[in-house]
């Protein structure tokens, strides 16, 4: 059984990504068909338009598409003052999309520093956190 799998770029560097592509053994392909994992969706490696995006994120978000594993790479974004509104997705801020489809997924994954404890963005002024 394939356990699904959507990737949530935040703020920052998308320096995880990258070394993530640069791994060797095993390389990303082989990591997902070991794991028997379905990359629903990374921005990188799986195109998809606007609609298409929002319509697989609504599906997981009221459970008619399941999600295995919620990845977030990089901090979430909360400013200014606390909207979320420096960092969105489909006119939404991405804080809001990791923290609904947290609530639906089996695993949550902070990928890398920025994404567990906040990295540089921490205590600044786009008011970067991790999912600590």
């Amino acid at each position: 059984m394939s356990h699904n799998v959507f990737w949530m770029q935040c703020g920052g560097c998308c320096g995880d990504t990258w070394s993530f592509f640069n791994a060797q053994s095993p390389d990303a392909i082989e990591f997902f068909k070991a794991g028997d994992l379905d990359l629903l969706w990374h921005p990188s490696l799986v195109p998809m338009d606007a609609d298409e995006l929002k319509a697989l994120i609504d599906r997981l978000m009221v459970g008619d598409q399941p999600l295995d594993i919620l990845c977030v790479e990089g901090t979430v974004l909360c400013g200014p003052e606390g909207t979320g509104g420096y960092d969105e997705m489909l006119g939404v801020p991405k804080m809001e999309i990791v923290s609904a489809l947290a609530k639906v997924a089996r695993y949550v994954l902070a990928v890398g520093t920025c994404a567990c404890f906040g990295g540089i963005s921490a205590g600044g002024e786009v008011e970067g956190t991790g999912l600590q």
